[in-house]
Order: C-alpha cells, then structure tokens, then sequence
C-alpha cells in the first residue's frame, strides 16, 4: 500500500469514528445516559479529522496547485475521496454541534453537588466547538474564497474548545494524559492556523 492509500484509510477510518456523531448527541437528550466513552472517541475523531485536514491543505495532496511541488501537484486531494464524503460528513457535524448547543442551553446549570452533570455539560461543550472547528476546517478547503473568514471561524472554535476542555480535565478523576494529549493537539491546530493566517497576510 502507497503512502496515498494509507492516508485515505485514515481518513476514511476517521470519517467512519465521527458517522454517528449525530446520533450520539440525539441520546444525550436521554437521562443518564452513559455516553462517555462513545464522547471521548468523537473528541479524539474530530481533533485528529481537523488536523489531518489541516495537513492535507497545507502541505499534503490538497494545496493550491502553485504551491503543490513535484509528484504533489499530480495526486488526487485525499480530502475528495468518496468514502470520506467529506462535504456530507460535515454537514453532518454542523448539525450535530447545533443539537449540542440546544442542549447544553436548555440544560438547567450543573451546581457543585453534581460534578457528573457538570462533566457531561462540558463534554457537551467540547464537542459542539470541536465539531464546529472541523466544519470550518473543511470550508478551508472546499470553499477557497473564503478560506480566510473559515480560518478565523476556526481558531474561534479552538478557543471555545480549549475553555470546555479545561473544565472537562478539571472535573474529570482519570485519563489526565488522554486530556492533555487532546489540548496539545488542539494547541498544535491552532498554531499551524496562525501560521496559515500570517502567510496569507505577507505581500
């Protein structure tokens, strides 16, 4: 298998993690639901979808054809792989952060006697702005015109993000390393976004 190959697996693998990301935020309706583990692998699909965007536009199959260099310019942009369905699948997740933002304003407010429900309103959080960032990250792409204005949404998202995350990490007992490993990625996100945005400001 060539390096392309692997690349749409992953991609495809992701795609695949985040399918019923809608579905899971329709069964946080439901009382007690024990929804963590299933959350937990969304955050991660949807850092780890982001960043593989990320890399794909900047320095992989997807970037403009003058700043492609030698075999690049010639492959076919991962991101337009039919089993991602990448334009679907963000559809998908836009929908899914608004369920998730209804939810988390209709929710009454977690006090401190009820750390669980605190937990999940910021897991809720979390993933809203997750998804909203990976949404963003795709008009990047799939909306070049505006790539500016989607780059910016983007590392709005990131910051909302981070805010849900800490208060996630803060409230949770374990699977510390697994928090900290999610917001090093999200800071990682966010610098190459910088870096997007200074490129696109130099003459």
């Amino acid at each position: 298998m060539n390096n392309s190959d692997s690349d749409n697996d992953n991609l495809r693998q992701l795609a695949y993690n985040l399918a019923d990301a809608y579905g899971n935020a329709l069964m946080h309706d439901a009382p007690d639901a024990d929804l963590e583990a299933k959350d937990l692998l969304l955050e991660s699909a949807s850092i780890r979808l982001s960043s593989r965007m990320l890399y794909e536009i900047t320095k992989g199959s997807c970037q403009p054809n003058e700043h492609a260099i030698g075999a690049l310019a010639d492959r076919t942009c991962a991101l337009d792989d039919e089993s991602v369905g990448l334009r679907g699948l963000t559809d998908m997740l836009s929908h899914a952060a608004y369920r998730l933002e209804k939810l988390g304003r209709s929710a009454p407010p977690a006090d401190g006697t009820n750390g669980q429900r605190a937990l999940v309103l910021a897991r809720i959080g979390s993933m809203e702005h997750l998804y909203r960032m990976a949404v963003s990250l795709s008009r990047i792409y799939l909306d070049r015109s505006q790539s500016g204005v989607y780059l910016e949404a983007a590392l709005g998202q990131i910051r909302l993000a981070r805010k849900h995350m800490e208060i996630e990490r803060s409230l949770c007992e374990f699977s510390d390393h697994e928090h900290a490993a999610r917001l090093q990625e999200l800071s990682e996100i966010e610098d190459q976004l910088n870096d997007m945005r200074d490129d696109v400001a130099r003459p």
